[in-house]
C-alpha cells in the first residue's frame, strides 16, 4: 500500500496508520456521499423556504391596499425630496388609528426645519398618498446615524391636522382647473383666490379690449368657479372683476359680485336678488 511519506520509514517498517478494510473504505465513501448530498439537501430547503416567504410577502402586500399605498408613497418621498436633503422615509400607520407617523431623516446640509417646510411635507401627504384618509399626520424629523449610533436621532416633532391642509390642497386643484377653463373660453385671466370662514374670494383679469356687459361676464364665470371648487365648496363666492391691463396687480374692480354656493346672485345684504330668468344669461 502506497502512502505519503513512505520513503521516511526505515526498511521493513511497517505504515503506522491503521489499515482501512475495504467495507470500511465502502462506507467511507457512503458516508462522504451522504453528507455531500445533506448540504444539497439543506441548500435547497433553504432557498425553497426563501420564495415561500417572498410569495407570502407579496400575496400579502396585494391583499392589503393601505400597505401597498404606504410603500408608492414612502418610495415616491424619498426620490422627489432628495434634493431636500431627505435621505430616508419611513410611514407607519399612528396609534389608536388616528393618523399616520411619518418618519424623515435629513442630512444636515438641508438647513433649519420650520413651520414652512411641515406644511409642504404635509401638503404633499395629502395630494400624493392614497390610502385610507385619516385626521392627523405625525412628523418626526431624524439626524442620521453616524457610526457607533444605535440609530437615527430625534430632532423636531410636530402633528399636523390634516382637514385644512386638504382644503388647501383642493383649492390650489382647483385653481389650475378653473384657470384652463377660464383660457379655453377666452372669459378672463385669475389673478387669485383667497378662503374665508364663510366666504370665497376670487378675483380675475378680463380679456384685454373688453367692453361687454362687466355684471354678465361675472355670472357667465361663476358656473365656472363653482365647477372647479367641487371638492371643496363654500357658502357664499364673491366675484371681483378687473380690467386687464400692464398692471401687475389691479386695484379697483370694474365688478364685484356675490354669489351663494347654488349659484344664486346676492344683494349687499347677502340676499338672493330674483331676476327674470329669460334676462338673465348662462
Amino acid at each position: 500500500m502506497e502512502f505519503p511519506g513512505k520513503e521516511l520509514l526505515a526498511p521493513g517498517q511497517d505504515c503506522p496508520w491503521p489499515r482501512l478494510s475495504p467495507e470500511e473504505r465502502v462506507y467511507g465513501k457512503a458516508a462522504q456521499s451522504m453528507g455531500t448530498r445533506a448540504w444539497l439537501v439543506i441548500l435547497v430547503m433553504g432557498i425553497g423556504t426563501l420564495v415561500v416567504l417572498g410569495i407570502l410577502t407579496k400575496v400579502a402586500v396585494d391583499a392589503n391596499p393601505e400597505l401597498q399605498a404606504m410603500i408608492r408613497f414612502k418610495s415616491a418621498f424619498a426620490q422627489d425630496w432628495s434634493s431636500d436633503g431627505v435621505e430616508e422615509v419611513q410611514l407607519r400607520k399612528a396609534p389608536q388609528k388616528r393618523g399616520h407617523h411619518l418618519f424623515v431623516t435629513v442630512r444636515e446640509s438641508a438647513g433649519s426645519i420650520g413651520a414652512a417646510f411641515d406644511d409642504r411635507v404635509a401638503e404633499y401627504f395629502v395630494s400624493r398618498f392614497k390610502g385610507k384618509p385619516q385626521g392627523t399626520l405625525d412628523i418626526e424629523y431624524q439626524a442620521p446615524a453616524f457610526l457607533g449610533c444605535s440609530g437615527p436621532s430625534s430632532f423636531r416633532k410636530v402633528q399636523v391636522n390634516l382637514g385644512p391642509v386638504r382644503v388647501r390642497v383642493a383649492d390650489q386643484e382647483a385653481s389650475s382647473r378653473l384657470s384652463s377653463k377660464l383660457a379655453e373660453a377666452s372669459l378672463a385671466r385669475l389673478l387669485r383666490h383667497e378662503r374665508g370662514a364663510r366666504e370665497l374670494l376670487v378675483e380675475l383679469a378680463a380679456e384685454r379690449g373688453f367692453d361687454g356687459d362687466w355684471d354678465d361676464l361675472a355670472r357667465r364665470i361663476e358656473p365656472e368657479v363653482r365647477a372647479a371648487f367641487l371638492a371643496s365648496p363654500y357658502l357664499a363666492l364673491r366675484l371681483r372683476i378687473f380690467e386687464d391691463s400692464a398692471a401687475p396687480s389691479p386695484r379697483v374692480p370694474r365688478v364685484e359680485v356675490q354669489f351663494d354656493r347654488g349659484g344664486n346672485e346676492l344683494d349687499a345684504r347677502g340676499k338672493p336678488i330674483r331676476r327674470d330668468p329669460g334676462a338673465q344669461k348662462r
